[in-house]
């Protein structure tokens, strides 16, 4: 969809841009290119791709771990 389409070219762009996007949906998170914080309870738990985050498994249970 054209909002996704727009944030992935404008990361793309290489000029260094960051864009700050919360969701509380893994599939929004997992659809965009760069880095993902976790933060919960207003502490930072994890960053890093979703390939990253997700090691093992997939990202939603990742996700949980770091929230323990």
């Amino acid at each position: 969809d054209r909002f996704y389409a727009l944030i992935t070219d404008r990361l793309q762009g290489g000029d260094g841009q960051t864009i700050l996007l919360t969701t509380h949906h893994v599939s929004e998170a997992e659809r965009l290119p760069g880095r993902i914080a976790v933060l919960h309870r207003g502490s930072l738990r994890g960053c890093g791709t979703a390939g990253e985050l997700r090691k093992d498994g997939d990202l939603g249970t990742a996700i949980l771990r770091l929230c323990r």
